[in-house]
C-alpha cells in the first residue's frame, strides 16, 4: 500500500511514576518518572506524530522479557540460587521473547496502530526458583514470597488481534535451555 510501517519497542517503564498495584490497561496515559521511561514515552509521541504522514506507527510496551540465550536476564539469579547465595524476594511481570516477536509480527501484518501492552506472567521469584529446584534437584531453600502489589498490564488490544502468549507452559519449556551451563 506504499505506507511505511514502524513498530517501536517501548517499555512498561512509560508508567513507572504510577504507584505499585495500579492496573495498566491498554490506553493508560503515560506517566514516566525514570529517564528511561521518559525517553521511551517521548519516542512513542514522536512516532505517533508521524502516523498517517506516509507511515503506520505502533508502539509495543513490553514488560520484562525473558528467554534462552547467552547472558539471559536470569542467569545471575539462577547462578546465585544454585550456589546457595541469598536471593531477594521479587515479583514482576514477564514475557517470553518469542511472544514479543509474535506480537510485533502480528501488529505489522495487521497494519495496527497505536500503543499496545505486551505482558504475560506475574511471576514471583519463589515460584520461578521452585521450577529451577524441580529441574535441578537443588537443595537450597527458596526465597520467601515477595510482598507488595505489582502494576499489571492487560493486553486487550493484542488479544483482539489474535495474540496468545505462552504462559507457564512456555516458561517451563524454556527453563532447561536457560539453565544449561549455569553451575
Amino acid at each position: 500500500d506504499g505506507t511505511g510501517r514502524i513498530v517501536f519497542l517501548s517499555s512498561r517503564a512509560v508508567h513507572d511514576a504510577r504507584p505499585a498495584g495500579t492496573p495498566l490497561p491498554d490506553g493508560t496515559p503515560v506517566a514516566p518518572q525514570s529517564l528511561y521511561g521518559r525517553v521511551k514515552a517521548e519516542a512513542e509521541a514522536g512516532l505517533a506524530a508521524l502516523d498517517g504522514a506516509g507511515f503506520r506507527t505502533a508502539s509495543i510496551r513490553a514488560t520484562g522479557v525473558y528467554g534462552p540465550g547467552t547472558g539471559h536476564k536470569w542467569e545471575g539469579l539462577f547462578a546465585d540460587y544454585l550456589a546457595g547465595r541469598p536471593v531477594a524476594p521479587r515479583k514482576a511481570t514477564e514475557l517470553h521473547g518469542d511472544d514479543l516477536s509474535a506480537a510485533i509480527l502480528l501488529i505489522l501484518a495487521r497494519g495496527a496502530r497505536g500503543a499496545f501492552n505486551a505482558s504475560d506472567l506475574l511471576l514471583d521469584r519463589h515460584d520461578l526458583l521452585a521450577e529451577v529446584q524441580r529441574l535441578t534437584g537443588c537443595p537450597h531453600p527458596l526465597p520467601p514470597r515477595a510482598d507488595g502489589p505489582v502494576s499489571v498490564m492487560s493486553c486487550e488490544r493484542l488479544t483482539a488481534l489474535g495474540w496468545h502468549p505462552g504462559g507457564w507452559e512456555k516458561l517451563r519449556d524454556s527453563l532447561p535451555a536457560m539453565l544449561a551451563g549455569i553451575s
